[in-house]
């Protein structure tokens, strides 16, 4: 599952950049670049469930006020 999001950030990452002619450091920027994509889309893997399931266990009662304009 992670290969291929990686393959696609790093062809949408690719793509996004005019170039005809890659450098080997243009190269090694743009793998570093997908690596810190994929490590941030990871975190949210870390992060949905554990805001979902705060939100079911702890109930707020909200205050609905009516905005007067």
């Amino acid at each position: 599952m992670l290969s291929l999001s990686r393959w696609g950030i790093f062809i949408g990452l690719r793509r996004s950049q005019d170039k005809t002619i890659w450098t080997t450091v243009d190269m090694l920027r743009l793998i570093i670049e997908t690596l810190w994509r994929v490590l941030y889309m990871m975190h949210r893997f870390i992060i949905i469930p554990r805001v979902t399931g705060r939100m079911s266990v702890k109930t707020t009662h909200l205050k609905w006020i009516k905005t007067i304009y």
